[in-house]
């Protein structure tokens, strides 16, 4: 947000702030009756009018910025503020429903949601990254002792009499034999420890 846009609601909050103080007093928006019941003054659209402006504000903030949020995030914003925005316009003709905070309670909780399956979403992404990094790591690790198990073959069989410097592929498999009962007992250890 630039400065200006940063600037903007703070005025707002001063103005709502003075006119609550001025016009609380002087009943220019809203008194109560003998029986202490609240009657609408002719200024109370004043009070809507302000909140209007600040959440018309706030739609072009989330249009401006969906770019950068996550797509239910963005939703979910645009949602709520929408939905208070249409709330907020029809408590201006609907007097005695508070329809403002059943909205913005509703609201809150569908952002909640929506802010739960994102992290959810994000937490089952990065897990999935983790598991295969380790599948790459262990892919990695065989292919280094199916090498180091092949050049070790090749070391024995060069000094070998017998067969004189040829391949002797009964030595690398025995090793690859070993390397599977190795796999095995760290399974079955793993297994025991979780």
């Amino acid at each position: 947000m630039d400065g200006k846009n940063q600037q903007f609601p703070g005025f707002f909050l001063t103005l709502v702030v003075i006119c609550s103080f001025n016009l609380y007093f002087t009943g220019f928006y809203y008194t109560f009756d003998e029986m202490n019941r609240y009657q609408r003054a002719p200024g109370f659209i004043i009070c809507y009018l302000i909140p209007l402006s600040m959440l018309i504000l706030q739609v072009s903030v989330i249009i401006q910025y969906r770019r950068v949020l996550n797509r239910s995030i963005w939703i979910s914003l645009l949602l709520f503020t929408s939905l208070c925005l249409c709330a907020s316009i029809l408590q201006v003709f609907m007097y005695g429903v508070s329809l403002n905070n059943i909205t913005i309670a509703a609201m809150a909780i569908l952002l909640y949601v929506y802010a739960l399956k994102d992290m959810t979403r994000e937490v089952e992404r990065a897990r999935e990254m983790e598991i295969e990094y380790y599948k790459e790591e262990k892919a990695e690790e065989h292919a280094l002792f199916e090498q180091t198990a092949e050049a070790l073959a090749s070391a024995i069989d060069a000094k070998d009499t017998y067969t004189h410097g040829l391949p002797n592929m009964a030595t690398t498999e025995r090793a690859k034999k070993h390397d599977w009962y190795i796999n095995w007992i760290v399974r079955f250890l793993d297994m025991l420890i979780n």
